[in-house]
């Protein structure tokens, strides 16, 4: 249930009480990046009648949403009370006061937050009107003003931050995490990366977990200190959410500390090397599946991009639903006649891919079940030519695609039927 963020507020403030916003704005008030404003210029002197002298001034007032989010919002107004209705400012369609109604031509409250048109995010409305003081006043009085209520409006609803089920790396089985995000409004945009994390060895361990954004480059990473089989949570914070990949793949124990990182546990244990890393995330079956089933208003997420070229363009977005261990974009190839949306993952080049597309072979069978047709060159040598490919079929039609390259990554690759862009 979509809950009022803001009550209607009226007030009269003291104009040496205002805060400017700059260039001459005066701010009313602002919530969650939604706010009131105005300027106000004298206009023009004016002479009605011989005795009688006036000044005109010019009041602009500004409603906006920069919130980051479409909004639903009821009436929002700015007004002065001089009723002097003067012959010099007659020729002015507006005197005394504006009105917004950003969500339509709506009076009641319940209208608004049901039936109301959303307000997109970065929109101003502004209008001004005029009013007249008698010349022997040193400045006009400041306006009375009500910023109307408003909720958010996403496309799917508003659901509380879930934590992710609990993750380890192969090379460290004995340290598991789990996280969850969370986009907070205020003034400014904030995203959380909140986790825990949890130690079943005997002895105290640092380790990172890394953030990473789409070029794999580390943007968040906190050496932290866990006793052994403690457990303890913290805190990533950041402007934006631009992670696409985490991952902990680096940790110290105690006679390792000042070293770049502790051997993984099998070397570290036996001395005979190691040979865990490249195991398949024990969620992936669930998470392909999930994604097999989708369509692009499930999966896409917030706008990364975009590239034009010279007969087409592409528009990048990140992707709401996960697959572990793979770099995950949704992309929109638009041409005249039409357009397309195509998931793609990537897993980056790995001496242990060979084995990785093997696993990822096994578990893709299991499909079968679900009623899909799996095809790779042994099964299909007529229909797939390559054996460093599967194709996922559910009739005619191919809905999964996965590919060991060339440069020793894996490709998966899902696009998306005409009739569900």
């Amino acid at each position: 249930m979509k809950q009022i963020k803001s009550l209607l507020t009226l007030s009269a403030v003291s104009f040496f009480s205002l805060i400017l916003n700059g260039q001459g704005n005066t701010l009313l008030k602002e919530e969650q990046g939604v706010s009131l404003s105005y300027t106000m210029q004298f206009y023009k002197n004016c002479k009605e009648i011989p005795d009688k002298e006036y000044k005109i001034y010019k009041i602009t007032a500004y409603l906006s949403n920069r919130s980051g989010k479409a909004i639903k919002m009821s009436d929002s107004w700015v007004s002065t009370n001089k009723p002097l209705y003067l012959n010099c400012i007659s020729e002015y369609d507006n005197f005394g006061s504006i009105k917004f109604r950003p969500s339509g031509e709506l009076n009641a409250t319940p209208q608004w937050a049901t039936n109301g048109t959303p307000w997109p995010n970065n929109s101003t409305l502004s209008g001004t009107y005029y009013i007249a003081i008698p010349a022997k006043e040193k400045e006009p009085p400041t306006p009375d003003w009500a910023m109307g209520a408003f909720i958010f409006i996403n496309d799917k609803p508003n659901q509380q931050p879930q934590w992710s089920e609990w993750r380890s790396d192969p090379c460290y089985p004995g340290l598991s995490y789990q996280y969850k995000v969370t986009e907070l409004y205020n003034l400014n945009k904030q995203v959380y990366y909140e986790f825990n994390v949890k130690s079943s060895y005997s002895e105290t361990v640092q380790f990172v977990i890394s953030l990473r954004d789409e070029y794999d480059k580390e943007r968040f990473g906190t050496r932290k200190t866990i006793a052994g089989g403690d457990k303890i949570s913290y805190t990533e914070k950041m402007s934006d959410n631009y992670i696409k990949s985490i991952v902990l793949d680096k940790a110290w124990f105690p006679k390792d500390v000042g070293k770049n990182t502790s051997p993984c546990d099998g070397k570290r244990e036996t001395g005979k090397g190691n040979e865990k890393r490249g195991i398949l995330s024990k969620n992936f079956y669930n998470q392909v599946l999930a994604i097999i089933q989708s369509k692009p208003e499930d999966v896409k997420g917030s706008k990364i991009g975009s590239k034009d070229f010279e007969t087409y363009g592409i528009d990048y977005h990140r992707s709401v639903l996960p697959l572990d261990d793979f770099e995950i974009t949704m992309e929109l190839f638009q041409i005249e006649d039409g357009s397309q949306w195509t998931l793609k993952a990537k897993k980056k080049p790995s001496q242990n891919n060979i084995a990785l597309f093997e696993e990822i072979s096994t578990q893709l069978k299991q499909l079968q079940n679900q009623g899909y047709i799996y095809m790779d060159e042994k099964t299909n040598p007529n229909e797939i030519e390559s054996s460093k490919s599967i194709v996922i079929y559910k009739g005619d039609r191919a809905e999964l695609t996965v590919v060991y390259a060339d440069d020793g990554s894996i490709q998966i690759e899902r696009s998306y039927p005409d009739n569900e862009w």
